[in-house]
C-alpha cells in the first residue's frame, strides 16, 4: 500500500477511518497528526529496500554503527583529534558511547565530535541516494571549518545574550484584555539608545507597537511579504556540503534591508520536492525568545 492511498486527494487530509482500521490506535493517532503538504507531490522511496528488492526493518542501520562502529566511519575518526583516533569500538548502543566520551573529552572536543557526527550522518544519507563517498580527510577538515564558522558567527553577533528565567517568558493576559510590554537597550559602540513598546491581546496578536524617534508599527492588516524561489538541485545535494553563508540565500532580503518591513517569508523549492522556509521578523515586533513562545 502506498502512502497516497491513505490521503484524500481532493481534501488533502488523512483518511482517518481507513487508518484507524489498518493500524494500531496509537500508531493511527500518530499518523493522522503528521501535517500534509498542500502541493501534489509524487511518492518517493525514503528507505531503501534490501538486495532482493524487499523492504524490511532489519535493513535499518543503528546510529552506533552508522556513526562509530562502521569501518568506513572509523577511517574518519582516525583522522580526527587524538582522543577520537583511538576510540574503542564494540558499544552496543549510542548511549554507551556517549557515557564513555563524556568522561574522556573536554567541552570543545565534544563540540567537534557532534559536528563530525552531523557530517558523517549527512554523508551516510547522501550515499544512500546516489551521492559520492567523500575522503575522510575532507570530512575532518570540514568539521573543523564548520565549528570555526559557528564560533566566529557567535562572536560577530551585535549585542550580548542575556539569561532569562523560564517564568520570565511572555504570558498572555486574561481573556478580552490587553498586555503592554516595553524594553530598552543601550548600544555603547554607536552611542545610541532605544526604547520600544508593544501591545498584544489574549491571543498574542499584536494590536499596536511603537519605538522612539516617532517610528511605529502600523497595524493595517496588510499581508506579509511572501516570496517563492526555485533551486536547480535536490535538497540532498545542498546538504552534502552546507555552508553558513549559503543559508542567507533562503531569505528574500539581506538582513539589513528589512528595516521598514515587519516580516518577510521566502519558500524555496528544490527539484526533489523538498523545500526550505526562511523567515525574517523585525525586532520592533518580536525577539527570538517571544517568537519561540508564539
Amino acid at each position: 500500500m502506498a502512502v497516497s492511498e491513505l490521503i484524500d486527494p481532493e481534501l488533502h487530509v488523512w483518511r482517518g477511518d481507513m487508518i484507524m482500521t489498518l493500524f494500531h490506535r496509537d500508531d493511527a493517532v500518530a499518523i493522522t497528526k503528521i501535517p500534509l503538504s498542500k502541493r501534489d507531490v509524487a511518492d518517493s522511496i525514503v528507505w531503501l529496500h534490501n538486495k532482493n528488492g524487499k523492504f524490511s526493518v532489519k535493513e535499518a542501520e543503528s546510529a552506533i554503527h552508522a556513526l562509530w562502529n562502521c569501518a568506513a566511519v572509523q577511517d574518519v575518526w582516525a583522522g580526527s583529534i587524538a582522543k577520537l583516533q583511538k576510540g574503542v569500538t564494540g558499544f552496543s548502543n549510542f548511549m554507551q558511547l556517549m557515557e564513555h566520551l563524556v568522561d574522556q573529552l573536554s567541552t570543545e572536543e565534544m563540540e567537534l565530535f557532534w559536528v563530525q557526527c552531523c557530517l558523517i550522518w549527512n554523508q551516510h544519507n547522501c550515499i544512500l541516494y546516489g551521492g559520492k563517498l567523500k575522503h575522510p580527510t575532507s570530512l575532518n577538515k570540514r568539521a573543523e571549518e564548520f565549528l570555526e564558522e559557528f564560533k566566529h558567527a557567535q562572536v560577530s553577533l551585535d549585542g550580548r545574550l542575556r539569561e532569562q528565567r523560564i517564568d520570565d517568558a511572555w504570558q498572555p493576559p486574561p481573556s478580552m484584555e490587553y498586555k503592554l510590554n516595553f524594553d530598552a537597550a543601550i548600544f555603547s559602540g554607536q552611542e545610541k539608545s532605544g526604547i520600544g513598546s508593544i501591545i498584544r491581546n489574549d491571543k498574542g496578536k499584536v494590536m499596536a507597537a511603537q519605538i522612539m524617534d516617532n517610528l511605529y508599527i502600523d497595524c493595517n492588516d496588510e499581508d506579509v511579504n511572501y516570496v517563492e524561489a526555485k533551486v536547480k538541485c535536490s535538497l540532498s545535494e545542498f546538504l552534502e556540503s552546507p555552508t553558513l553563508s549559503e543559508l542567507n540565500k533562503f531569505l528574500p532580503f539581506e538582513l539589513d534591508e528589512v528595516n521598514e518591513l515587519p516580516a518577510v517569508i521566502q519558500v524555496t523549492f528544490f527539484n526533489c520536492g523538498g523545500l526550505a522556509i526562511g523567515v525574517l521578523m523585525s525586532h520592533r515586533i518580536v525577539d527570538a525568545l517571544s517568537f519561540d513562545d508564539a
